[in-house]
């Protein structure tokens, strides 16, 4: 369960898979829902009701419904709230209650906001979530690295689980295929590029003097002004602006990868498990990297990890990944980003701890 102000796209894209996922599993019974203070269409969120709306009061009604769940529950999943004072009240009575982490939370609220708001709210996080995360009988990373962030930090005895992203396949379809003999076409695909995403160092790199006939770059999403000016006068770069679905998948067709974030680093995380990077994988594309994704082993070809960006990784990337068609790479990483497989290993870890 999750409770929040407003949903976002990402977010209900996530929930809607989890959901759609528990309503063809047999075995086990799995309950999505989602509350915030808007209206929604989703048949999985709720809205709070208008006492409740209030950023605190918004969180003591997450606990009072996460009560009301979790006498009805093996276990209930609670994607955690930050700085929050009901910790104290409600953490200790929900014996079942486990604490879902997107985030290292207590270094990302410095990010969020660098001022003295940001500092503060660190500062109340540490307390509160040293208390929620200790009384929680498991704790949730959507990276390992998260999961072992939070319970190292807090030194929590509760055993951890790994439970990333993932989708529902049938709901993406494989892309076509356009792919040019000679050209390396290359999609790097934002909502708005952020710092961690590191376009200013693909910018960069690409600066080098170097022939880059054969690279084209398809950036989807909206630029930074102060990357403006250079990306609009370099050849490999071609800025789209923001795009539906629809009409990026046909400039996806063209492309022989993705490029995942290049510097995640500046959250201060080495793992992700992005959506968006399963999405192109469901359709068929492969991702060059600046991070580890959790889900994928190190032999897992179609999303390479790279410490530095450069002309010539992705010229040889782009080269590899052209004899390998759409629906092998889609076929290949369906084990990995596939919610209902992710969700079917949660339960195995939960069953183990209930008997542990």
């Amino acid at each position: 369960m999750s409770v929040v102000r407003r949903f976002t796209a990402g977010q209900i894209k996530q929930l809607r898979s989890e959901f759609a996922s528990s309503n063809r599993i047999e075995d086990f019974e799995w309950e999505t829902v989602g509350y915030q203070s808007g209206e929604s269409d989703q048949p999985f969120i709720h809205q709070i009701p208008l006492p409740f709306r209030p950023v605190f009061l918004r969180n003591l009604y997450g606990w009072l419904i996460c009560l009301k769940h979790s006498r009805d529950a093996d276990f209930v999943l609670m994607r955690h709230m930050t700085f929050d004072p009901f910790a104290f009240l409600f953490a200790s009575l929900i014996k079942n209650r486990v604490s879902v982490h997107h985030a290292k939370e207590v270094a990302e609220l410095k990010l969020v906001r660098s001022n003295w708001k940001g500092r503060w709210a660190s500062w109340l996080e540490r307390f509160s979530g040293r208390f929620l995360v200790r009384k929680s009988c498991a704790i949730f990373g959507v990276t390992g690295e998260i999961a072992n962030y939070e319970r190292d930090l807090y030194q929590a005895s509760a055993k951890i689980h790994t439970f990333p992203n993932g989708i529902t396949l049938s709901e993406v379809e494989v892309l076509q295929d356009e792919r040019s003999e000679f050209d390396i076409h290359v999609a790097f695909l934002c909502g708005t590029f952020s710092s961690w995403h590191g376009l200013d160092l693909l910018v960069e790199a690409l600066e080098q003097p170097a022939k880059q006939d054969r690279l084209k770059i398809h950036l989807i999403g909206h630029i930074p002004d102060v990357l403006k000016a250079t990306i609009e006068q370099h050849p490999a770069f071609q800025d789209h602006g923001t795009m539906e679905e629809k009409e990026y998948r046909e400039i996806l067709a063209k492309c022989d990868f993705s490029l995942g974030s290049l510097a995640l680093f500046r959250k201060g995380l080495e793992e992700a498990a992005t959506l968006k990077n399963r999405e192109v994988l469901a359709m068929g594309l492969p991702i060059l990297s600046g991070h580890v994704d959790t889900a994928f082993p190190d032999v897992f070809a179609y999303h390479r990890k790279i410490s530095d960006i450069s002309l010539h990784q992705m010229i040889e990337f782009g080269e590899k990944m052209k004899h390998f068609s759409r629906l092998t790479v889609r076929n290949e990483a369906r084990q990995f980003i596939e919610k209902e497989m992710i969700m079917r290993d949660a339960v195995a870890f939960l069953e183990h701890l209930d008997h542990a």
